[in-house]
């Protein structure tokens, strides 16, 4: 399991970033909850991202990036742990 958590660590934000969040705030709607232009191009973006990620770090399946609140990433990762015997 690779955790990043961005948020947590980073005050300042490139200004890329900063541009990318506020065309998603503008245009985008939330991602698998609706079938308008702006629900499906959250869900692609989103998708497209898995893919890039996937690539990144030579994960074998995009489905298997997953994006979560910290909270519940740490639960599955105590969860893992206690399914292999480490916890």
């Amino acid at each position: 399991m690779i955790y990043l958590d961005n948020a947590a660590t980073t005050l300042h934000k490139p200004p890329q970033v900063m541009e990318a969040v506020l065309h998603a705030m503008i245009t985008m709607g939330n991602a698998a909850r609706g079938a308008h232009g702006g629900a499906l191009e959250a869900s692609r973006t989103v998708f497209g991202t898995r893919e890039k990620l996937a690539r990144l770090f030579s994960c074998r399946r995009a489905d298997h990036v997953v994006f979560t609140a910290a909270c519940k990433a740490q639960h599955i990762h105590t969860q893992r742990l206690h399914m292999d015997g480490h916890g």
